[in-house]
C-alpha cells in the first residue's frame, strides 16, 4: 500500500469520548481542553523533577571524576551546504508540518536551492548558541489507540537536531566518553545489544553463584483517563 493514511482513518477515529475520575467528556472542546492539561501538567512534573536531579552535586562530582583524566574538549563544527542537504534527506523524509505549517516533503523536494540558507540559519545558530524559540513549539496530537502524544516539530527544527547530534555523538565516540552499559543513541547499538548484555551478565552471574535482579521503576504513568 503507497498510502496507508485514509484506512487508519478509518480504523483509528478520532476518540468521541473519555472518561476522567467516573465523569464522561463527550464534546470535543472539552475532549481537547482535557488532553491538553493532561499533558502539560506532565510536562511541567517532568521539568520539576529533571531541576531536581541537576540540582544533586552528587551527579556532578561523578562527571568530574570521570573526565579526570580526559584531554578533550567540545566544540561545534561549521556545516558545509553538502551536509545540510545529506541532513535534509534524513531528517525530512516524510516529516509532517508543524507550527510552522512547513511540509518536510517540500524541503526535500527543494533541497538544491534551499540548502544554502539553511546552511547560514544552522551555522549562525551553533555560533550563537541560540535555538530558534519558533522551533520549540510544537503541535500536540494524541493517538486516537490511546491518546499517547506525539509533538510536531518544525522540520527545520529537526536538521539542526539532527546536525547536533551527528557531531556529540562523533566527539563522545572518538574520545571514548561512553560506558559500554549505554546502548542508546549509539551506532551499532540498540535495545537488542543491551538485552545480549544483561542476558550474558545473568548467566555469568549463574555460573558463579551470584543473584541476579532486573528490576525497573516508572516515575509518571501517561494515562489520560484518570
Amino acid at each position: 500500500l503507497h498510502d496507508a493514511l485514509p484506512i487508519w482513518r478509518n480504523i483509528s477515529p478520532q476518540p468521541t469520548f473519555i472518561e476522567s475520575g467516573g465523569t464522561f467528556i463527550t464534546k470535543p472542546k472539552e475532549i481537547a481542553d482535557h488532553l491538553n492539561t493532561f499533558f502539560r501538567s506532565k510536562v511541567n512534573t517532568l521539568r520539576k523533577e529533571s531541576s531536581q536531579r541537576a540540582d544533586n552535586s552528587s551527579t556532578i562530582v561523578n562527571i568530574q571524576d570521570y573526565m579526570k583524566d580526559k584531554r578533550c574538549q567540545f566544540e561545534f563544527s561549521e556545516l558545509s551546504v553538502e551536509t545540510v542537504a545529506r541532513l535534509v534527506k534524513v531528517a525530512c523524509g516524510d516529516k509532517q508540518p508543524g507550527m510552522d505549517g512547513i511540509d518536510g516533503k517540500l524541503i526535500g523536494m527543494a533541497v538544491d536551492y534551499v540548502a544554502q540558507p539553511i546552511c547560514h540559519i544552522l551555522n549562525t545558530s551553533l555560533k550563537l548558541s541560540i535555538f530558534p524559540q519558533a522551533w520549540k513549539e510544537a503541535k500536540i496530537i494524541p493517538l486516537p489507540k490511546d491518546c499517547r502524544p506525539i509533538s510536531l516539530l518544525p522540520a527545520l527544527s529537526k536538521i539542526l537536531e539532527k546536525a547536533v547530534f551527528d557531531q556529540i555523538q562523533e566527539y563522545f565516540s572518538v574520545n571514548n566518553l561512553l560506558t559500554k552499559y549505554q546502548h542508546a543513541y549509539r551506532k551499532g547499538h540498540s535495545t537488542c545489544t543491551a538485552l545480549t548484555q544483561m542476558s550474558d551478565d545473568w548467566y555469568r552471574n549463574l555460573d558463579n553463584n551470584m543473584l541476579s535482579s532486573p528490576f525497573g521503576f516508572y516515575s509518571s504513568i501517561w494515562s489520560p483517563w484518570t
